[in-house]
Protein backbone atom coordinates (compact mmCIF):
# COMPACT_ATOMS: atom_id res chain seq x y z
CA UNK A 1 0.00 0.00 0.00
CA UNK A 2 2.74 2.41 0.92
CA UNK A 3 5.83 2.77 -0.64
CA UNK A 4 8.82 2.96 1.74
CA UNK A 5 10.66 6.77 0.85
CA UNK A 6 14.42 6.51 2.73
CA UNK A 7 15.37 10.31 3.79
CA UNK A 8 18.79 9.95 1.97
CA UNK A 9 15.94 9.10 -1.04
CA UNK A 10 14.55 12.43 -0.84
CA UNK A 11 17.69 14.74 0.03
CA UNK A 12 20.08 13.05 -2.72
CA UNK A 13 19.07 15.63 -5.51
CA UNK A 14 19.55 18.41 -3.48
CA UNK A 15 22.66 17.49 -2.39
CA UNK A 16 24.81 20.15 -3.54
CA UNK A 17 21.97 22.74 -2.31
CA UNK A 18 23.73 24.90 0.38
CA UNK A 19 20.81 25.48 2.72
CA UNK A 20 22.60 27.56 4.99
CA UNK A 21 21.89 30.48 1.86
CA UNK A 22 18.65 29.64 1.00
CA UNK A 23 16.61 32.68 1.03
CA UNK A 24 12.62 31.58 2.08
CA UNK A 25 11.31 35.09 0.61
CA UNK A 26 13.04 34.75 -2.99
CA UNK A 27 9.53 34.14 -4.31
CA UNK A 28 11.27 33.37 -7.71
CA UNK A 29 11.65 29.85 -6.67
CA UNK A 30 8.04 28.95 -6.65
CA UNK A 31 7.41 27.81 -10.44
CA UNK A 32 5.37 29.97 -12.30
CA UNK A 33 2.87 28.26 -12.89
CA UNK A 34 2.21 28.19 -9.31
CA UNK A 35 2.06 31.58 -8.78
CA UNK A 36 0.20 31.86 -11.98
CA UNK A 37 -2.57 29.82 -10.16
CA UNK A 38 -2.38 31.56 -7.23
CA UNK A 39 -3.38 35.15 -9.05
CA UNK A 40 -6.12 33.16 -11.11
CA UNK A 41 -7.46 32.24 -7.95
CA UNK A 42 -6.70 36.04 -6.03
CA UNK A 43 -8.09 37.71 -8.63
CA UNK A 44 -11.18 35.82 -10.19
CA UNK A 45 -11.69 33.00 -8.00
CA UNK A 46 -10.34 30.08 -9.46
CA UNK A 47 -10.39 26.79 -8.03
CA UNK A 48 -7.03 25.73 -6.74
CA UNK A 49 -5.20 22.49 -7.20
CA UNK A 50 -5.31 19.58 -3.99
CA UNK A 51 -1.52 21.37 -3.19
CA UNK A 52 -2.69 25.08 -3.28
CA UNK A 53 -5.94 24.45 -1.53
CA UNK A 54 -4.33 22.52 1.67
CA UNK A 55 -1.98 25.73 1.43
CA UNK A 56 -4.45 28.19 1.19
CA UNK A 57 -6.75 26.67 3.66
CA UNK A 58 -3.69 26.22 6.15
CA UNK A 59 -3.99 22.28 6.30
CA UNK A 60 0.07 22.43 5.89
CA UNK A 61 0.22 18.21 6.79
CA UNK A 62 -2.49 18.20 3.26
CA UNK A 63 0.08 20.37 1.68
CA UNK A 64 3.34 18.50 2.30
CA UNK A 65 1.95 14.75 1.67
CA UNK A 66 0.51 16.65 -2.02
CA UNK A 67 3.94 18.73 -2.43
CA UNK A 68 6.79 16.82 -4.68
CA UNK A 69 10.18 16.62 -3.55
CA UNK A 70 11.19 20.12 -4.66
CA UNK A 71 8.11 21.63 -3.38
CA UNK A 72 8.32 20.46 0.18
CA UNK A 73 11.79 21.72 0.20
CA UNK A 74 10.45 25.50 -0.41
CA UNK A 75 7.52 25.16 1.45
CA UNK A 76 8.44 27.84 3.67
CA UNK A 77 8.90 30.78 0.75
CA UNK A 78 4.86 29.39 0.03
CA UNK A 79 3.55 30.48 3.92
CA UNK A 80 5.87 33.40 3.31
CA UNK A 81 4.25 34.41 -0.07
CA UNK A 82 0.87 33.50 0.88
CA UNK A 83 1.00 35.35 3.81
CA UNK A 84 3.04 38.27 2.67
CA UNK A 85 1.65 38.94 -1.10
CA UNK A 86 -2.10 38.04 -1.04
CA UNK A 87 -5.00 39.34 0.88
CA UNK A 88 -5.73 37.68 4.18
CA UNK A 89 -9.43 37.26 3.52
CA UNK A 90 -8.56 34.69 1.02
CA UNK A 91 -6.48 32.26 2.93
CA UNK A 92 -6.59 30.37 5.79
CA UNK A 93 -9.21 28.51 6.41
CA UNK A 94 -11.77 25.84 4.08
CA UNK A 95 -14.39 28.78 5.31
CA UNK A 96 -12.52 31.80 3.99
CA UNK A 97 -11.43 29.66 0.45
CA UNK A 98 -14.72 28.67 0.01
CA UNK A 99 -16.22 32.64 0.70
CA UNK A 100 -13.23 33.87 -1.50
CA UNK A 101 -14.08 31.84 -4.36
CA UNK A 102 -18.06 32.58 -4.38
CA UNK A 103 -17.31 36.69 -4.01
CA UNK A 104 -15.09 36.61 -6.80
CA UNK A 105 -17.29 34.75 -8.87
CA UNK A 106 -20.20 36.75 -8.28
CA UNK A 107 -18.28 40.35 -9.59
Amino acid sequence: MFKKVLIKDLVEPFKDWDSTHIDFGDYSVIPENMIESITAYVEEGQPLGHFLYALMTNDLNGAMARADTYTKLILPTYVMYVHWQIPGECHGSAEKVKAWMQEKRKS
